[in-house]
């Protein structure tokens, strides 16, 4: 965690969007978490229904106007991995959109 707002902080020019890349990162995670819980056949309905309440959050989240060529460029970031790697459930690091060199920390 320190060195995720180390390197939101490292210039002040790009706070913004790299802070939007975590929200963006941590909130597609969330969202495959929770698609992933509900493969599991031990829930009941409560549980069932959270968990689907959670992810519908999250997507609506990720639809925020303010986040819109932030998800576009994790989308594209997670499309190309995905193709060198033949998965398709491979997420990009939240960092990874920023298309910045992270030997500076």
């Amino acid at each position: 965690m320190f060195l995720s707002l180390e390197y939101i902080l490292l210039d002040p020019n790009n706070i913004k969007e790299r802070a939007h890349a975590y929200y963006v990162g941590y909130q597609s995670q969330q969202r495959e978490a929770g698609k992933l819980a509900l493969c599991r056949n031990e829930l009941d309905n409560n549980e069932r229904g959270k968990i689907e309440q959670a992810i519908e959050h999250y997507e609506a989240t990720l639809k925020q106007k303010y986040l819109v060529s932030t998800v576009e460029e994790w989308e594209r970031n997670k499309s190309l991995i995905n193709k060198r790697h033949k998965k398709n459930s491979i997420q990009p690091k939240w960092h990874s959109i920023m298309d910045q060199n992270l030997l500076m920390l």
